[in-house]
């Protein structure tokens, strides 16, 4: 077993979908399997990640959000990835889009969210000057 998996069990994130003595099985607590995404196709780049868009059997199309990790930084990237799934799975507002999951492919670690089709908030908002700013 990833020593990634080993680290989020001990954080309280139940590995392939079994439940941890402080959890129960629920989307937020997954690490989920069978989404089919391009690799090679990143929508975005940032700092520490990549975004990718891919399919999920049953939540349909999903945002895969890539942790970059460099030799030297790996076990700092680790604390950040471990850091973005105890905080973001806490969250339930309608302006934040839920956490679904954990993926692993190829030895990347991905955190998983409903695709949202509008892309992210400052690129709508510099897209479309006369939206209601207020209400995001």
């Amino acid at each position: 077993m990833f020593s990634w998996v080993l680290r989020l069990q001990l954080a309280g994130f139940a590995a392939v979908g079994l439940p941890s003595e402080t959890t129960k099985i629920t989307a937020s607590n997954l690490i989920l399997s069978s989404i089919k995404f391009d690799s090679r196709n990143a929508i975005a780049n940032g700092g520490f990640c990549r975004l990718f868009r891919g399919t999920h059997p049953i939540f349909g199309a999903v945002a895969l959000k890539r942790l970059q990790l460099i030799d030297s930084l790996a076990s700092q990237g680790i604390t950040l990835f471990e850091a973005e799934v105890k905080t973001w799975k806490l969250f339930d507002h309608p302006n934040i889009l839920p956490f679904l999951g954990t993926f692993s492919q190829a030895g990347h670690l991905y955190l998983v969210s409903p695709w949202a089709e509008g892309g992210a908030l400052p690129r709508y908002l510099s897209s479309n000057l006369n939206a209601d700013r207020p209400k995001f």
